[in-house]
């Protein structure tokens, strides 16, 4: 009897105990309960992130402060910005003194116009601004080489041509007493004093050039031998695609009034040349031209098919500006359809 009330009161403490343990796990803890400090560290630590505008955020430690990441905006280097912006090309400019021929350059006197010895005349030339500086008054018109023809050698400009415009400009002149065929080249100056004419370097002359013949007797036949090594006005190597035309004169591609030579492909997908705005091209063949060779009587303008021309033949030009050249036929591709020219033209007519 005494063991049996032993075991029962045995087992009675065992199941309180058990009882007592599990209740904080069955039993959910109070919402309104007020935690204790601890308590309310681990909640927060757990499941609390505070925020930065939440006022009652604890301040962060001194770990958190630290990170960059979290304390400081990101900003691109000064230093680094300067160097980048140092490193890159400036864009090459335009020149400030630079001329070009107007359309058309010979307003009056074209070439090898036909005068009596000692007749008077007025050349104008028509020319266009394409530097970035304007011709003010201080800008003058001057007799550079050949003979004068009894001309002002100094000629201010009458009003400022601004870059883009053109300008007319006529001297007064007389043919000289002798037959023959003669030239006058002329350049303008700046106010410094420095020269500039025609051409992509602005070396090339303005000229003009006559045939003085005696009263009664017939006009002579006129041959281009210069009596000095030509001036090579503009040379150089140019590229064509389908249907893209070149001015020679200034070696670029263009379009309008400006072209000389229009590479296209015809309707049987054979490959051509053909002559733009009165440009001349002569026949190819083997041997690089001299000026006389390139005689006009020698050009027409009729179309060119080059699938029958040999890479490495020259043929002779005038462009539409009536300058003297050739044409040298460096590469055809017939895949790519791309034409290779090397150009010279000289700047006497």
């Amino acid at each position: 009897m005494k063991k049996s009330a032993v075991l029962i009161v045995s087992l009675y403490v065992t199941t309180q105990l058990i009882a007592c343990t599990m209740i904080p796990v069955q039993i959910p803890p109070n919402p309104a309960a007020q935690p204790t400090s601890t308590e309310t560290l681990s909640r927060q630590a757990v499941s609390t992130r505070p925020t930065p505008t939440d006022s009652s955020t604890p301040t962060p430690s001194p770990t958190r402060a630290a990170n960059p990441v979290l304390t400081q905006p990101v900003r691109t280097p000064p230093a680094r910005v300067i160097t980048e912006l140092a490193d890159e090309s400036p864009a090459e400019s335009a020149p400030c003194d630079r001329a070009a021929p107007g359309r058309p350059i010979d307003i009056t006197i074209p070439d090898n116009s036909i005068f009596h010895p000692g007749q008077p005349f007025t050349k104008t030339w028509r020319l266009q601004n394409i530097g970035t500086c304007t011709w003010n008054p201080e800008y003058v018109f001057v007799w550079f080489s050949g003979e004068r023809f009894d001309a002002l050698g100094i000629n201010p400009l009458a009003h400022p041509v601004a870059p883009g415009q053109n300008v007319d400009i006529s001297i007064d002149m007389r043919a000289p007493d002798t037959a023959g065929v003669h030239q006058s080249n002329w350049k303008i100056s700046s106010p410094s004093g420095q020269l500039f004419g025609l051409g992509p370097n602005g070396d090339a002359p303005i000229w003009v050039r006559i045939v003085v013949v005696e009263p009664d007797t017939p006009a002579p036949v006129l041959s281009l031998t210069p009596a000095s090594t030509p001036v090579v006005y503009i040379s150089g190597q140019a590229g064509l695609g389908v249907d893209e035309s070149l001015d020679v004169d200034m070696n670029l591609t263009s379009t309008g009034e400006n072209a000389d030579l229009l590479f296209s492909l015809n309707g049987n997908g054979l490959h051509q040349l053909a002559p733009q705005n009165g440009s001349l091209i002569g026949g190819f063949g083997p041997g690089q031209p001299t000026l006389p060779d390139c005689q006009p009587a020698s050009l027409q303008g009729g179309v060119v098919n080059l699938d029958t021309v040999a890479v490495g033949d020259y043929a002779c030009i005038r462009t539409n500006l009536g300058l003297p050249g050739w044409i040298h036929l460096v590469d055809l591709n017939l895949l790519d359809h791309r034409l290779t020219l090397e150009i010279l033209v000289w700047s006497t007519p």
